[in-house]
């Protein structure tokens, strides 16, 4: 790939300098200077700055339109990232769940992991909001870097930049800057996950997807991921057959040892969840169950987006029913690349990708939060970063720019208490 000019006066320092070619096995991020691994968290700490100072500027000169947020000693400051979610981890993370199983909007439909971070954190430095935007900063942190590593693994320098820019800069993105919602924590244990399940590290891989599963119910989508690269690795999948997917199983002659069956583990936060919920409340899947209560239950309605009809037909003008149309429609356009990313990075990747955009597709009701989701699916940034680097330089900043734009619109937006993902 021929390295172009930098995107930015900071990319610029890396010019010249490529990674392996796109044939090398993925064993993990190539080695580089000290100084080539600062770029991502430089990147991520200086959009960090912008954000926080975009959400302050906003409670500053615009206040809020939100009716409850939860009160902090810094809330002047930091207020804008403590909006809806983060109220119920902040209640989470100071009561737990006790009494809290059943009825309207039922707490329980937010899993532990996160609230528990903040508990723990919040105890050490004296405030549970604090420490989830402490907690969301370091693993917004560790994603970059670790996703920067991984795509670098694979691709040209520039490319996995790109990349890199892309994600940092995704208009939903500023879930990732402070703000206190687990989606940071999710993505960081589960590039955590992979990064071990690639250097055969199986038990490490399985304690990181433990803690997706505790985080998210949609960790399952990094059970799927982990089992179908571990199997991919080791040969224990035959010839592609289908569109180019593997479609048979064949464990004789493969190379699978005992110990792979430790990103099995994943799955332990999700089961421990449940048993907590089983041992308290009565029903292991009451997190589901909840989900009625806040207008999601599972049924055709649901499926169909009859909600969405239903809001282009009554409020076709409206500026926030078009925002739920982009959002499904970054969240199918990034679905229809699954075979891409198969074939590219892996089909253990494409498993991952397929269940972490194909639940909440399916599981929303009118595609609300699907732009928050779409940022889990990391190697679909990867895979736009390796397209968007062959067009010329002039449109690959324009593709950033205005990306950037919209995340800085969309922090602005939450920070001031309108509902974005």
């Amino acid at each position: 790939m021929n390295e172009e000019p930098a995107i930015t006066a900071t990319v610029a320092g890396l010019e010249g300098r490529t990674s392996p070619p796109a044939t090398t096995p993925d064993t993990g991020a190539s080695a580089g200077t000290w100084r080539d691994w600062l770029l991502p968290a430089e990147l991520y700490l200086g959009i960090l700055g912008v954000m926080v100072l975009v959400a302050w500027q906003t409670l500053t000169h615009l206040g809020r339109v939100i009716l409850y947020h939860p009160q902090f000693w810094g809330d002047g400051v930091l207020g804008g990232l403590a909006h809806y979610d983060g109220g119920w981890y902040s209640i989470i993370s100071v009561n737990g769940y006790s009494g809290h199983g059943q009825g309207p909007y039922s707490p329980v439909a937010f899993f532990p992991a996160y609230p528990l971070a903040m508990r723990y954190l919040g105890a050490v430095i004296g405030n549970n909001v604090i420490a989830g935007i402490v907690i969301t900063s370091m693993c917004g942190l560790g994603i970059s870097v670790l996703f920067w590593g991984w795509c670098r693994a694979r691709m040209a320098t520039t490319a996995a930049t790109t990349a890199l820019l892309l994600l940092l800069l995704y208009p939903y993105s500023f879930f990732l800057y402070g703000v206190v919602y687990a989606d940071a924590l999710f993505i960081f244990a589960t590039l955590v996950a992979f990064w071990a399940v690639e250097r055969d590290r199986p038990l490490v891989a399985g304690i990181a997807g433990a803690v997706t599963t505790a985080t998210r119910p949609v960790g399952i989508a990094v059970v799927a991921g982990l089992v179908v690269r571990t199997l991919e690795r080791r040969g224990a999948l035959t010839r592609p057959r289908w569109f180019g997917v593997p479609t048979r199983l064949q464990l004789a002659g493969s190379e699978l040892r005992p110990s792979d069956g430790l990103v099995l583990l994943s799955i332990g936060g999700l089961a421990s969840y449940s048993l907590f919920l089983w041992h308290r409340f009565g029903d292991p899947f009451l997190f589901s169950a909840a989900e009625r209560y806040w207008g999601q239950e599972p049924g055709p309605r649901t499926w169909f987006k009859v909600e969405l009809y239903t809001l282009l037909r009554l409020h076709a003008g409206s500026l926030a029913t078009w925002g739920l149309v982009v959002q499904g429609l970054i969240g199918v356009a990034a679905f229809l690349t699954i075979p891409w990313v198969g074939r590219r990075f892996g089909w253990g990747y494409a498993a991952y990708v397929l269940v972490v955009l194909a639940v909440p597709l399916v599981g929303t009701k009118d595609f609300m939060g699907l732009g928050r989701y779409g940022i889990a699916a990391f190697p679909v940034f990867a895979l736009a970063g390796e397209l968007l680097v062959q067009r010329p330089l002039l449109e690959r900043r324009l593709v950033l720019a205005c990306s950037g734009a919209g995340m800085l619109v969309a922090g602005a937006a939450f920070a001031h208490g309108i509902y974005i993902s």
